[in-house]
């Protein structure tokens, strides 16, 4: 298989980097497609108190992989069990599992305990096991790297125009199935039931179900 591990809440274009060179992969060498990702966004479990909120929820990452042509999809939660696995022996359970031959990565990619087996080391474990790896440049927009936490900031301003110029996808709200309608045309949210970033107050236009036209305001009350 030909992989690549990590998060990609939205997925945005950054990540679309990699995935190309996944597609190319697997295409060159007659490679299954994967994805390695988490139940949960990282930045969720690694700065609890910063963390703005998803992007997009589990249902629609995994859908948008499927969308942009993967072959399968790991996922994982991630926990103390989890994060206590080596680099190593992370590894060694990806080419037994998956039969690894390709991994695509941001040069900044790091995993295992403590997050100690970086980009340097992982080449290192490739070389003696005949394991083709690729570390792309990251992706840029106006000399700023493209990152999920500045997307998450993005939505929180209310700019959506710029979240739907780096996003693989337009930007999708999934509402919880508990509403309050008070007998009016409109439905009432709390901001506690999501589990996605929403802005802090603003009236935007929307399409419900991708097709009926709406507008959806967020207020601080």
């Amino acid at each position: 298989s030909a992989l690549t591990i990590g998060s990609f809440d939205g997925p945005h274009k950054g990540h679309k980097v990699l995935f190309e060179h996944v597609f190319n992969a697997g295409k060159s060498y007659g490679l299954k497609k994967g994805v390695f990702t988490f139940t949960e966004p990282l930045p969720k479990f690694k700065h609890k108190e910063s963390y703005l909120g998803h992007i997009s929820v589990f249902e629609n990452r995994i859908l948008n992989f499927e969308r942009l042509g993967f072959d399968f999809v790991i996922v994982a939660e991630f926990n103390e069990d989890f994060a206590s696995i080596s680099g190593k022996d992370f590894f060694d359970i990806l080419l037994s599992k998956v039969n690894l031959k390709y991994l695509a990565e941001g040069k900044d990619f790091k995993c295992g305990s403590k997050g100690l087996f970086n980009a340097e080391m992982i080449s290192g474990y490739a070389q003696k096991r005949k394991l083709k790896v690729d570390f792309p440049d990251l992706v840029l927009t106006g000399n700023v790297r493209i990152s999920s936490s500045s997307i998450r900031q993005l939505l929180k301003d209310g700019d959506f125009e710029k979240v739907n110029g780096l996003l693989c996808f337009p930007f999708v709200l999934n509402l919880p199935a508990v509403y309050e309608n008070n007998g009016k045309e409109h439905f009432v949210y709390q901001k506690k039931d999501f589990s996605q970033v929403t802005p802090s107050s603003g009236e935007f236009f929307c399409r419900v179900n991708d097709s009926v036209k709406a507008k959806i305001v967020f207020s601080q009350a």
